[in-house]
């Protein structure tokens, strides 16, 4: 196309156009389109619409890579790209190249090392077809800032699931970033160092150190998290070294797994929650196990703990520690766990530094464990000297008394406290006024002043008194022998049983074994305590019910269940009796224990038995001056008097009648004690007893319980040993 030539002319003369077109239009508009044709771009220049609309596969993409997009405004979508060291010329990635604001879809890299002066900004990856598949590249060289990680992949089986990758991100730049549902970890022992992923968002990410056989740490050096935000980022088996900055980070649901070292990490100025800890850290028993008891794990220690202490920042400490105060308030399996004293001991030892004395919620929340701690236990003598702990106890159960909810532990019932409460009335007065005020404990006391005790005396410092608000039962102890029952493990023989039935109505109640047992219900403590012997005894019964080759299936059940009733008549657990006078369990209880009173090698079984007692009863012999074989002999006596108890009406018997296998292995301790210690008892009151037992006289009167009271008062004629009395009452369970 040729363009006509144009004479310019001084003003106010004409234009002349040669050679006019012959179709009769306009020449000006020829002229003018000619012009237009010298600035059209060439047809080959024009970018194609199609580029950016279709993926670009792992074949095409290196045509792509340094292809620059010139005039297109538009991204490009590679799906399936691997980047990996390749041997094929072709496929190497050796230069840098530049990409920006495009999308990667599935992509993948094997231990490839990005060529030095890389970018990837602004772009998008993403898992569609199959989780990630990073295989330890090095992306060290790429600046990867704006960019968007979205690592979740639906699976048929298991549904949504996060990607595991393993990069070696030392070096990277990553500011700007949303990175999400993903799983950094790494396949060798390597320090990530220089990294930096300010202002990025972390949405269900995870840091883990190596998953396979042992494991070691994912090591972090000179790292950037300055003011991220996240949530449900996880830190598992990390050691976060040195240089390390979370400067305004703001996290919600941080979990810590492991063994998480945060020596190395700067927080700036840090606020009260601005970094939150995940519920997930403690959602399991043994989870709970592992982060917080100390004492369980010896080995490992408690891992939250742990972490505390490599926490620089104080206010940092503070407030995480604060937190899981705060999680005991509303999480059940929390709760709950402070029914394991292991739990709880590790938590008043790792709570106690300095560093926390200053926290009042978390002050608060020590002195309710050590509350805890004690409610059912004999408060040591070495403590009860420490006036300022014990005030605090004692601060604590007053305010139990007056807002019973403000509690953060497990809500109980306020008598359950009253063993504790009722050690610290001696010495502190303010204790004993303000537990006796609680309901119903004024009618109480005033009805055993009154209509018991027979005095009009408004002291009421002479009596401690135990109730139950389940049964409405309730025990009164005397000072002197609450005392002795805490100092010297003796049952109080002076007590009083009634009963609470409202508006001033209380009626007296005997004291009979099954009334005791029921009452000493009311206080778990005041119940361990009055039957410690019985532990003692457990045992030997056990083995004696075991039941042999002899003894059928059923018959096994059934010594089981004899087997579980004798020991919660031991341990005081037990309010009901069980006749065992019946043909069927006289045959049964003879089967069982007749080897142990009958033939040749009846001594040699009853043997083991007395010297597993006296294993477990060294503690109670301490500051005896008794020999061994003097010690056994009271062994030997006490085994006999409980099987002449049980034997007796009320617990096994009748009035009438009495399980004669029982009454026979209790002649046989009897010998055994006689064999230890002639002079225990009397030959002639020893005499008697195993008469009235196994009478051979038929004029002699038999019975269990009465024979079972003449020995309790039985006054033994050795006076040169001041603590037998004290053994004898101290050690006999019933």
């Amino acid at each position: 196309m040729s363009i006509l030539p144009l004479e310019l002319t001084l003003p106010n003369t004409a234009i002349i156009i040669q050679n006019p077109c012959r179709t009769g239009c306009n020449p000006f508009s020829r002229v003018i389109t000619g012009i237009r044709n010298i600035f059209r771009r060439p047809t080959s220049l024009v970018p194609s619409t199609t580029e950016t609309k279709l993926e670009i596969g792992n074949s095409e993409f290196h045509k792509y890579l340094y292809k620059p997009k010139k005039y297109s405004p538009q991204p490009r979508i590679y799906s399936g790209i691997k980047f990996e060291n390749a041997t094929e010329p072709s496929l190497q990635i050796k230069k840098p190249f530049k990409c920006n604001g495009d999308t990667f879809i599935d992509p993948s890299f094997y231990k490839w090392k990005a060529p030095k002066g890389s970018q990837m900004r602004n772009c998008l990856f993403t898992a569609r077809d199959h989780p990630f598949n990073w295989d330890d590249p090095q992306l060290g060289n790429i600046c990867m800032s704006g960019c968007t990680i979205e690592g979740l992949y639906k699976d048929n089986v298991e549904g949504d699931i996060s990607s595991l990758i393993s990069p070696c991100l030392s070096g990277i730049k990553m500011k700007h970033c949303i990175l999400n549902n993903l799983i950094f970890t790494l396949k060798s022992v390597v320090i990530t160092s220089n990294v930096d992923f300010s202002h990025s968002r972390f949405d269900n990410v995870t840091f883990t150190g190596s998953m396979a056989g042992s494991g070691f740490p994912y090591y972090i050096r000179e790292a950037n998290f300055k003011n991220i935000s996240a949530s449900g980022l996880t830190f598992k088996n990390v050691s976060l070294e040195s240089d390390v900055s979370f400067k305004g980070a703001q996290i919600t649901n941080l979990t810590l797994c492991k063994e998480v070292n945060f020596k190395g990490v700067t927080f700036g100025d840090y606020q009260p929650r601005q970094i939150t800890l995940s519920d997930e850290m403690f959602s399991s028993s043994e989870q709970i196990d592992l982060n917080l008891n100390s004492i369980n794990n010896s080995t490992t220690g408690a891992y939250f703990f742990n972490t505390l202490g490599t926490i620089v920042n104080r206010r940092v400490k503070v407030d995480w520690a604060e937190q899981l105060v705060e999680k005991f308030s509303r999480l059940d399996l929390l709760k709950n766990s402070l029914q394991q004293s292991s739990i709880c001991e590790s938590l008043i030892y790792e709570l106690s530094i300095d560093c926390f004395k200053n926290s009042l919620p978390i002050s608060i929340f020590v002195w309710e464990l050590r509350v805890e701690k004690f409610k059912f236990k004999v408060i040591p003598g070495s403590l009860l000297q420490e006036k300022e702990i014990c005030q605090k106890l004692v601060n604590s159960l007053i305010n139990r008394t007056r807002t019973p909810n403000c509690s953060q532990l497990p809500r109980q019932d306020i008598f359950s406290y009253q063993f504790l409460a009722n050690q610290l009335f001696d010495s502190y007065p303010e204790m004993a006024q303000a537990w006796n005020q609680l309901a119903p404990l004024p009618e109480l006391l005033k009805f055993l002043n009154e209509d018991i005790l027979m005095t009009e005396s408004e002291n009421f410092d002479s009596q401690h008194v135990f109730y139950d608000p389940q049964t409405c039962r309730a025990i009164a102890i005397p000072k002197f022998e609450f005392n002795r029952l805490i100092n010297e493990l003796q049952a109080p023989t002076q007590y009083s049983l009634f009963q609470y039935l409202g508006e001033g109505n209380i009626v007296n109640l005997p004291a009979s074994q099954q009334a005791l047992s029921m009452a000493l219900s009311c206080s778990e403590g005041l119940q361990q305590l009055w039957s410690a012997s019985g532990n003692f005894f457990t045992p030997t019964f056990s083995a004696l019910l075991a039941g042999n080759s002899r003894c059928s299936s059923q018959e096994l059940i059934r010594l089981n269940e004899i087997k579980q009733h004798l020991a919660s008549l031991l341990l005081k657990r037990s309010a009901k009796k069980m006749n065992l006078t019946g043909a069927s369990e006289a045959i049964l209880l003879h089967s069982a224990l007749a080897d142990y009173y009958e033939g040749e090698h009846a001594v040699e079984k009853r043997q083991p038995l007395i010297d597993q007692c006296f294993e477990d009863m060294q503690p109670c012999f301490a500051q005896s001056t008794l020999n061994d074989s003097q010690k056994k002999a009271i062994i030997s006596l006490l085994l006999a008097r409980v099987l002449i108890a049980f034997s007796s009406s009320a617990f096994c018997g009748t009035e009438t009648d009495s399980p004669m296998p029982l009454r026979l292995l209790a002649d046989a301790f009897l010998q055994d004690s006689i064999n230890y210690w002639p002079e225990l008892v009397s030959a002639g009151e020893m005499k008697n007893w195993r008469e009235r037992l196994i009478p051979k006289n038929p004029n002699t009167f038999s019975c269990s319980a009465m024979l079972s009271g003449i020995m309790a008062t039985y006054r033994h004629p050795i006076i040169d040993s001041e603590d037998l009395p004290r053994l004898m009452k101290t050690l006999y369970p019933l």
